[in-house]
């Protein structure tokens, strides 16, 4: 398949991120195809393993799971099977972490969850192992070797609750200091810093917390937050405000950025609560940040952008947008 690269203009503008004013870099990017035929009705998360680009598809009536040479685009194969047999999943969901290019996959639905080994299924070997449900796992993600971490119980002083080398420590706050309620959010980590960055999809914050070898826990780096509240109690649970604010979609990790899937809200005016599943209405934009969590550019890949995924050794950015289908395409940032 030829690659097709879509370049348009850039242009510099003045924007408004968290309340205050900030010159950043607005500009449209090319974007380079790698393959236009992905079919499916939605594709859900989608990671970078240093050699594959994987992305998971839990609406399939077949396999799932589909993994991608990242120069080529080419899809190697698709794996996981929808069921309710022994190593079949109803539901699946997929981690948001790939360590030594394992993927663990849960089942929503069901009562499966286990590993796919990426490598030994292109070699032909066994490439699922299986975890019972009543392991670690079930609570914690693998965020690399001898590296877990779950969120805390609501109520809790602690946000968040780690096991590094078998031992437990807990650490971060609660991004709405006055409620201590978790909100769903995206992580990523930084083997190079050993930072741990996180951003709530309901709620305009980000946070960077950074391993202290003299306290052996994981000390506030860096706290990004936002002046608009769009937030409520009620009947006991926070209740956000898409049509004030909303977080960042999706959260990945470059060599120079920490990006994020965000809407321009100073030039895109949708609705967030009338997006839904219209692939269509997605942002088209992402936002990048440094490691100091300073917004340095805006870059619009002029699609709407469903999936992102980087590899933190370069400035390349994958995802998922439409244009005008499902569409696997990579830009250089």
């Amino acid at each position: 398949m030829k690659l097709r690269t879509y370049i348009t203009v850039g242009i510099v503008a003045l924007l408004c991120a968290c309340g205050k004013k900030s010159e950043a870099l607005y500009e449209h990017r090319p974007f380079t195809v790698l393959t236009n035929s992905i079919y499916t009705v939605m594709p859900s998360n989608m990671l970078f393993s240093p050699k594959y680009l994987v992305w998971i598809e839990p609406f399939s009536d077949s396999t799932f799971l589909h993994v991608h040479d990242t120069v080529s685009g080419k899809e190697l194969v698709t794996i996981g099977s929808i069921g309710q047999g022994p190593n079949e999943f109803v539901t699946p969901s997929m981690s948001q972490f790939a360590v030594n290019n394992e993927v663990f996959v849960s089942d929503v639905n069901g009562n499966n969850q286990g590993f796919f080994l990426i490598d030994s299924l292109l070699c032909g070997k066994n490439y699922y192992c299986r975890q019972e449900k009543d392991s670690t796992m079930d609570s914690f993600s693998r965020i690399a070797d001898n590296f877990l971490i779950s969120n805390t119980q609501d109520g809790e002083e602690s946000y968040f609750q780690a096991m590094m080398n078998n031992r437990s420590v807990k650490f971060g706050s609660y991004p709405i200091s006055e409620y201590k309620q978790h909100i769903w959010g995206n992580m990523a980590y930084d083997p190079r810093s050993r930072s741990l960055i996180y951003a709530p999809l309901d709620f305009p914050y980000m946070v960077c917390y950074q391993y202290d070898e003299v306290s052996g826990n994981f000390e506030l780096k860096k706290e990004r937050k936002s002046n608009i509240d769009n937030y409520r109690m009620e009947k006991g649970y926070l209740q956000f405000d898409w049509k004030k604010a909303k977080g960042a979609s999706e959260l990945c990790l470059s060599r120079d950025y920490i990006i994020t899937l965000e809407r321009d809200r100073t030039r895109d005016k949708t609705d967030e609560t009338a997006v839904g599943r219209d692939a269509s209405l997605r942002p088209t934009t992402v936002f990048l940040y440094d490691y100091e969590l300073n917004l340095k550019r805006i870059v619009d890949l002029g699609a709407p952008i469903l999936r992102i995924c980087s590899d933190i050794t370069r400035n390349t950015l994958y995802a998922i947008v439409v244009a005008p289908d499902y569409t696997l395409v990579k830009c250089e940032l």
